[in-house]
């Protein structure tokens, strides 16, 4: 397609010069796309209302001008004009019918892109504080990391997945000492007043009992300050381990673990300050005084970056009060790292709520890096997951009491359903997880939809007879389909010309998707084929003439089981990007059945 998109736009560059004696600077702006369906052609164009008015002409001129220039095109079946000056381009079925042939030899590499040129892309997601069990939140970072990265993959980058564990400051000092206050609980047998601040959580006590399992009463009646760098490794350690076993059951596998304390503790983080205070991007300054006022408040000296100079609100601290790094400042030498490891881009996925920082970060990392070299930094902000159950939100959880946990969402709905469902929004809007739509089987169910196209089409195969596949019966293998001279050209109605049309794009939508970091496109596409195939699937029903195999007519058969198999393809290949199966069956115990 983008072949022929090129041929178009030479048409209108030629016209514009040759028939008009028009520069062709503003072709750039003109559209051509391909119509979702066929009756405004396979291509239409508005190049006669974009460029009428510096040809001089009235756009209908233009637009004529223009469809006489296409006609002479061996591909072109018929050009027309519709409304004020619109050109829809019609193809002769051939053209389909070589594009059909294309897909199929190509296979698996269909919709593959070289452009990434073998570019090292460092992709950080999830990244939760390991201070309790992952929730339905956490779950859509994970998949829609997981998913772009494999997106990435796929036209032509180095892709390393990344989790950055946020294993210092005052949320792990509360986590251990949660822990310790369950732990004396536990082990003397009595309430004991919680600390302030505190996690409550029943998954407290999970740690505290494994805490006694490894250690006995030995910390029971020592001071805090002694043990308490031992009770914060477990407990990262242990919710770190217990997380990662989850994110591995929903087939998130990281390449890379990079611990916060690590940078603590090579002095890397002094010498990004350092060298941001040679720079005179950071300067010893006290803030302006707090909105809300708690207390009495007194201006102390900080050492301060200079984020206003990017746009942020106000200058940002590198060390807090009590002496230590903040968490801005570990970040930012955590960035440079991966600028000295190699990276030609960087990509973050961060919830929503982490947004303010983006400027300061970004800011630091400009500053930092050689003028010569600019590492992108893109952060892709997720919005919360809202769930909701018979039509209510959910919040309460029996199991923690708390919240929802990721597991107990995948033990509810599974992991394809859930991987799925969680790349159907852009990331940007919030998402409301619907547990009894996710569960249905139904069309309002994308992931049921597309897995149903797929078990039908494998169904289809199984009833094929062996003269499509000489010396085997096709069972559940397509890939066993003999295509060489295969009668492409018996594919002639309407709905089967729609659906290589639409098969056409995917490899613009993989290219689109990967540019724009836009994973979510791929369900949508996905679903499209989807309904389309099942629209062919109820017209072999209700026409004898329209089944896929037909009896009398294997030639026409043949043709169509390779239709099929460029359908069960795309659809394929886009799944595999998503994480999610592709089944040939749907089974009696699936979620949703």
């Amino acid at each position: 397609m983008e072949a022929f998109s090129q041929h178009i736009r030479q048409s209108i560059v030629r016209v514009l010069e040759k028939e008009f004696g028009c520069q062709s600077s503003h072709v750039s702006s003109v559209a051509i796309e391909t119509p979702k369906h066929g009756d405004r052609g396979d291509f239409t164009t508005n190049a006669a209302l974009v460029l009428a008015k510096k040809a001089g002409v009235p756009p209908i001129v233009f637009a004529k001008a223009l469809v006489k220039a296409l006609q002479t095109h061996s591909l072109v079946k018929e050009v027309g004009v519709a409304g004020p000056g619109f050109v829809n381009i019609f193809l002769h079925p051939s053209y389909w019918h070589n594009t059909l042939a294309t897909l199929l030899q190509k296979g698996d590499s269909y919709g593959t892109h070289a452009f990434g040129q073998g570019q090292k892309i460092n992709v950080e997601y999830v990244s939760v504080n390991p201070t309790g069990p992952l929730h339905a939140g956490h779950g859509r970072l994970a998949v829609l990391g997981d998913a772009l990265a494999n997106l990435l993959k796929k036209v032509g980058f180095t892709v390393v997945k990344e989790f950055y564990i946020n294993d210092c400051g005052g949320q792990i000092d509360t986590l251990a000492q949660s822990v310790h206050w369950r732990y004396c609980e536990i082990l003397e047998n009595t309430p004991k007043p919680s600390p302030s601040p505190c996690y409550q959580g029943s998954y407290i006590q999970e740690v505290a009992r494994e805490l006694i399992t490894e250690k006995g009463d030995v910390f029971l009646h020592q001071s805090f300050g002694v043990y308490g760098d031992f009770v914060k490794k477990f407990s990262v350690d242990f919710f770190m381990k217990k997380n990662t076993a989850l994110l591995h059951r929903v087939g998130i596998v990281h390449d890379v673990f990079t611990a916060e304390s690590s940078f603590h503790l090579n002095g890397s983080i002094a010498q990004m300050a350092k060298s941001l205070q040679e720079k005179d991007y950071a300067y010893h300054g006290t803030l302006p005084p707090p909105k809300t006022k708690r207390g009495s408040w007194s201006p102390t000296p900080l050492l301060l970056f200079r984020a206003t100079s990017f746009g942020d609100t106000s200058d940002r601290p590198l060390i807090k009060e009590d002496g230590t790094w903040t968490y801005f400042a570990a970040d930012t030498a955590y960035h440079l790292n991966k600028i000295q490891r190699g990276f030609n881009r960087m990509i973050n996925l961060w919830g929503a709520d982490h947004g303010g920082a983006v400027q300061r970060l970004q800011g630091a990392l400009e500053v930092l890096e050689a003028p010569r070299k600019k590492t992108p930094l893109d952060i892709v902000l997720v919005q919360m997951v809202h769930l909701v159950h018979q039509g209510q939100p959910l919040k309460m959880s029996k199991r923690t009491g708390e919240f929802v946990t990721l597991q107990e969402v995948v033990e509810k709905v599974g992991i394809d359903v859930f991987r799925f469902m969680m790349l159907t929004k852009k990331p940007d809007t919030h998402f409301d997880f619907d547990l009894e739509q996710a569960l249905e089987a139904s069309k309002s169910n994308p992931v049921f939809y597309v897995q149903y196209a797929c078990a039908r089409i494998y169904s289809v195969f199984r009833m094929a007879p062996p003269c499509f596949s000489p010396g085997h019966t096709l069972h559940s293998d397509p890939s066993l389909l003999s295509l060489e001279g295969a009668p492409l050209d018996l594919l002639e109605q309407p709905l089967e010309i729609q659906m290589i049309r639409l098969l056409s794009k995917w490899p613009h939508c993989v290219a689109q998707a990967a540019t724009t970091y836009d994973v979510c496109a791929l369900s949508t596409f996905l679903y499209d084929v989807a309904s389309l195939f099942h629209e062919l699937w109820q017209q072999g029903h209700l026409h004898a003439v329209m089944r896929f195999l037909i009896p009398h007519n294997w030639p026409l058969s043949w043709a169509r089981l390779c239709l099929l198999k460029g359908v069960l393809l795309v659809l394929t290949l886009g799944l595999e990007i998503m994480g999610v199966s592709a089944p040939q069956e749907m089974k009696k115990n699936a979620s949703y059945l």
